[in-house]
This record gives C-alpha cells, structure tokens and sequence, in this order.
C-alpha cells in the first residue's frame, strides 16, 4: 500500500519531474536544482515510469547508503532496506511514527535535541546539511552515521527531510584510536624527564627553527615554549660550533641517528652537559630531526667520583708495602704493585696477562688448578704459601683472596693479597728447633736425674745401709755384756730403735729414689708395690688392672710410665676428693702402650687446660705432657665437672731394645 501512496506521491500530470537525484544518468538531465529530464524519444510515458523506478530502487537500496525520510513532525515516510539492516528494524516498525527516535536514540536529551533540530530545519527551505550521531541499534551495538540532510518537496506538494547516510563506525574507531594514540604520545612527549627537541633542516646543512618542544626542554633550559620555539638550536649549542653541527647533521643523514656529548645554553647564561641522541626523519616530504637531551651533570658528576675512586685504589694498591696481585676468572694477572716487584723479583712485564701455573709456584704449590680456582671464586684468608723468588730464595707468605664480583654476581676478578711472613717462618722454625732441643735436654735430664737418683740409691744402700747395720750389729753384741747398768741397758735399747728407724727411713728413701724391683723384679710387680704403697699411705682402694702380657717394654719407658702412674696417683689424693681408683695397663696398638688411670672424684673444667703451666700444682702434668709428647705419644684427658677424671697415656714402645740397652749402658757408666 505504500508503494502506492508513494508512486502517486512522485508522479503528477507532467511525469518527467521528479524530487529525487538519480545520478548521471546519460538518459537523464538536470533541469534546475533538484528536477531531472528524460529524453522522450524511444519512450512512452509507461516505459519511463518503469525505468525511473528502476533506477529509484538501484538507487534507493544501495547496500552502503542508509536512507529515510520524514515529514516535518518528524514522522518516518521512508526506510530503506541498508538501513533495516544496520538499525534492525524494519520499515513496518516505524512507519508513520517517531517511534525510531525512542528506539535508536535512548538518551531523553538527543531524542529531544534531534526532534527541535528537524522542526527548526524543516522550516529551511532547500537547505542542507551534514551532522555525525551515535545509533544504538536493535542488538544493543552502536553505530556511528555520517547524515547529509535536505529538505525536499514532490510535484504533487509532498515535502519532508531526506537524510542520506553513510555508517562510519570503523571510521570514527580509527580516528578515535588515533586521537587516543595522539593524545598519549603528547602527554609522553611533554611529561618525559628529558629534553625533546624537533626542527627542520635548510639546506641539508644549517638547522632550522624549532616546530615543537616539550616542558622537559623548557624547564632544563629556563625557556617558556614561545621563546624557545623563535629560536634554533644554533642560540642553545654552547659546545659545538657551527662546523660541528654540520658534521652531526652530516653523520645524520649517513646513519639516520647519532649520538653526542655536549653542552646547552641556558636561559641565565650557565652551560648544562647533555647527552644528545638524535634522529633523523622526514616530514611533509623535508628532512627534519627530533633530539632528545638527557642532563648528564650527575652522571659526570659519578663519572669524575669513579675517576678519582679509581685513582685512590689505584695509589692504595701501588704504595701498599705488601705484594699485590690481580688476577681474572681466566686465573691471568691483570695488575701487579711495586711491591710485588720488589718481593718476588718478576717485572710487570714478566707476569702480566700470565695464566696459572705462575713461575713462582713450587712444585707442591697448588698442585692443581682447583684450589687456586676455589681462592679466586670464593676467597681465601691468611693461607700461609711458600713460594720461590726469580733468584731461587725461599719465601713465605700469608695469602688473602677477595673475589670483586659484577651486580649480577659473575665474577670480574680477583685481589690476592700477599703478607710476607719468611722472617716470622725463621722464626717459627728457630723456636721449633730451641724446643726441640729443650725437649732433648730435658728428656736427657730425666734420664740423667734417673741415673743419679739410682746412684744414689745404690749408695745409700751399699754404704750407708751397709753401715747401719753393722752399727747395730756392734751395738747389740756391746748391750749383751752384764757389766751395765740397767739404765745404761735403757739407752742401749732407745738406740737401738732410733736406728733401726733411721734403716727403715732410708730403705723407704733408696725405694722413692728408684725402685730397685724395676730392674730387678718385673714391672708388673713394680706397679703393684708402688699402688700397695700409695694405697696404705692415702687410704686408697686402687683396682689394678696388666692386660700388657708381656714385661717386653723397654727400661726408659718402664720408668716413665712408673714415674707416670705415681703423679697421677698423688693428683687423685690431692685433687679428685675420692678413695676409689682404677688402673689399667694395656696394648693400644703392637707398638703402642697405655696407661689408663680413672678416678670418680669431682672432676673438673677442661677449658682450665688452656692454663696448664701457669698454676705451679699442674706442674706435674706438665712434665708428664712433654715427656709423652717428646717420646712420640700423647696425653689423653677426659673430665667434667662431677663425672669423675680419665687420664690415658698413649706410649710407644718401638725400638725397645735398643731403648733398653742404651738405658742400662748409661746406667752402668754413671754407676761404675
């Protein structure tokens, strides 16, 4: 019905004037403004009618022009099938109506800005105009139209606004990403801390005047924008002359980019070292460069900080008094000091770039290339080392490694440090030969204070003993004769007891001076006079214990070990407040004996050792520490506080024969 209502609206008693364009049509011509003329030969009135209305419909259902018309209340008359498409709604769904204005312009205001904007324009006769709107379409998505407007008016005395309109949605995203994307780089331009700088070039030599600046320029420079935007960079270059801004601009258009150190000019007239990076570029079809400056005065500032840093370390490590070497994680020698020199004898230029193994290495030095890797990579403190100079001397020293890493922890190089210590060696060894030799003399003086004390003994007993007993003797046979007195008899007897205390005194004096059963009897039977003594003069109750199964020990160590035993039996009496003491002789080993003595007295602190020497009662232990240790054996104690005392001698006994005979030979000559 309305294709009806619309084919009477176009067509009227002259039917060769119609009020819609149809393009250039050869069979058409425009007559006026909006009127177009069918030529009317080879035409009836029928078949023109047929063909404008098949050009209408080509022109009217284009897939890309979306069209309607309205009546001057703003009421659809027309709906074109592109536009049914992009709006999804049909032409029976707004027909007549305002209802479109509801559905594709939800918003209250648009709807009410839209309909005063087609009353105010229908009354503007053969005007035009072009305006872009955001259509919300049937399935919620927003179109973006370009409209072009004009009001019409039909032979038969129809009028209306015909909008034709194009959907420039992926347009409109475009240009609103690129206008995002514009923004965002011109706030990147203007917020980034450096100085970005853009100006042409005349005549591919001379730098022109500045198109743009960002805030980083005029606040580095003290320029507002328009100031610096009269200017060229040839006002603000305070380092550079003019034959050197061509040769940068020169090296630009060879490269496409350079960058330089140099400084700027500031407002105030004080110069700021930058650090230019600069590119080049074409605009409107003219060569142009943007520079970005970037304020190097801190980075000087450290540069000149590092310089002098590395100068100190430098006059640190060349005036330091100890030879100083360093070496890269290839194990080659980087640097080495004065000192170095002067120690080892090799010049700079006799190590310098030298790997591993270097030529003052002995041949048991580091053996092997890991420990010297292992120093450089994870240090090394105060090692002694032993190494040989250019001449062939001998010379020792304490080694400190310090590995210098990088920031992400691989190694740069090594600082080896070395503390000359040869005179302290010779030292070292000197006290090691004196105590050496006090060991002997000292092991020679008990064995010559053994050979006195049984001299002596001998003496005592052969000479003195001898002669108290004969005096008793003659005394008694004088007190058996009847010629005196009963008093005299008295005194007689009180004589005779005060000597035979005086025999038993020095028997008991020749027994502590050297027990004649150890060369006489066995040692086992040494040991057990000696603990019977002790434990009937101390109240001792002493379990005794020979696991030896052999008296195969040779004279000096049965001594030691006798001499041994009894000092650490009057060590219990004295210090461990206990009655009860185990003794064990036993074979540690085929060559080594022990004598193991356990009390479970009070103990004690072994941290109190440490002060072993400086207490005149340890004085005991001592001696005995030095005379196993001078022998080749070792003191073993174990104590606590509480828990009672265990003291182990561990003795060899190698050799044992040639111990013994050299032991009796030196007896018998101090004997003899």
């Amino acid at each position: 019905m309305k294709e009806r209502e619309w084919g009477g609206g176009f067509t009227d008693a002259n039917p060769r004037q119609i009020a819609l364009p149809l393009g250039n049509n050869p069979d058409v011509e425009k007559r006026g403004d909006r009127v177009y003329k069918l030529p009317e030969k080879g035409f009836c009135s029928q078949e023109a009618l047929l063909y404008k209305s098949v050009c209408f419909d080509s022109f009217f259902n284009h897939p890309d022009m979306l069209l309607c018309l309205f009546d001057e209340e703003g009421r659809v008359i027309l709906w074109n099938k592109t536009l049914e498409r992009v709006s999804g709604y049909t032409f029976e769904a707004v027909q007549g109506s305002r209802r479109w204005l509801s559905l594709l312009y939800p918003n209250i205001e648009t709807r009410q800005r839209l309909l005063s904007s087609l009353h105010v324009f229908a009354d503007m006769k053969g005007a035009s105009v072009s305006c872009e709107t955001k259509m919300r379409g049937r399935d919620g998505e927003t179109a973006t139209v370009l409209w072009s407007c004009t009001t019409v008016s039909f032979a038969s005395g129809l009028s209306g606004i015909l909008c034709s309109g194009v959907d420039v949605t992926a347009r409109s995203n475009r240009e609103r990403k690129l206008a995002e994307r514009l923004s965002t780089l011109t706030e990147l331009f203007n917020t980034m801390g450096d100085a970005a700088f853009f100006h042409e070039i005349v005549n591919k030599s001379t730098p022109g005047l500045f198109l743009e600046v960002n805030e980083g320029a005029c606040r580095m420079l003290g320029y507002s924008r328009e100031e610096l935007l009269s200017l060229s960079p040839l006002a603000i270059e305070g380092e550079l002359r003019r034959e050197g801004i061509n040769h940068v601009i020169s090296s630009l258009f060879q490269k496409g980019q350079v960058v330089f150190q140099t400084q700027l000019r500031k407002k105030d007239g004080t110069f700021i070292p930058v650090e230019i990076c600069a590119h080049l570029f074409c605009l409107r079809g003219k060569p142009a460069i943007l520079s970005i400056a970037r304020d190097s005065t801190e980075r000087k500032q450290a540069e000149e900080a590092l310089r002098d840093s590395e100068a100190f370390s430098r006059r640190i490590l060349a005036q330091n008094p100890n030879p100083i070497f360093v070496v890269g994680p290839d194990t080659r020698i980087q640097y080495v000091n004065e000192a170095f020199e002067h120690v080892f004898g090799y010049s700079s230029e006799d190590v310098l770039e030298r790997p591993a193994p270097y030529p003052w290495w002995r041949s048991d030095y580091w053996l092997n290339m890991g420990e010297l890797r292992l120093a450089i990579h994870e240090g090394m403190t105060r090692k002694e080392k032993l190494s040989i100079r250019k001449d062939g001397e001998e010379i020792w020293g304490e080694v400190t490694a310090v590995p210098i890493r990088e920031r992400d922890g691989c190694l740069k190089y090594c600082v080896l440090s070395w503390n000359d210590i040869t005179a302290r060696k010779k030292l070292e060894e000197q006290i090691r030969l004196n105590q050496h030799q006090l060991q002997f003399l000292t092991s020679e003086l008990y064995v010559a204070e053994e050979r006195e004390r049984r001299r002596i003994a001998t003496d005592l007993h052969d000479g003195v003993g001898q002669n108290l007993a004969l005096i008793r003797i003659k005394l008694e046979m004088l007190s058996s004769y009847n010629s005196y007195s009963s008093s005299s008899k008295e005194i007689f007897q009180e004589i005779l007891a005060l000597l035979d205390r005086s025999i038993v005194e020095m028997r008991t004096l020749i027994f502590d001076l050297s027990p004649p059963m150890l060369y006489e009897l066995s040692f086992h039977s040494a040991v057990e006079w000696l603990i019977e003594k002790m434990g009937d003069e101390h109240g001792l109750c002493i379990v005794f214990k020979d696991l030896l199964m052999s008296d195969d020990i040779a004279m000096d160590i049965k001594i030691f070990l006798f001499r041994a035993l009894r000092e650490l039996l009057m060590n219990v009496v004295k210090h461990a407040r206990t009655s009860e003491v185990s003794v064990c002789l036993s074979r540690f080993d085929r060559w080594t004996v022990a004598l193991e003595v356990r009390d479970n007295g009070v103990g004690f602190d072994l941290s109190s050792l440490r002060e072993l020497g400086r207490d005149p009662s340890n004085f005991g232990l001592l001696n005995i520490q030095e005379r196993v240790n001078y022998i080749g054996g070792f003191m073993q104690i174990e104590s606590s506080p509480g828990q009672g005392t265990n003291v182990t001698l561990f003795v060899p006994v190698e050799n044992e024969e040639e111990r013994a005979g050299d032991f009796i030979e030196k007896s018998e000559d101090s004997v003899g």
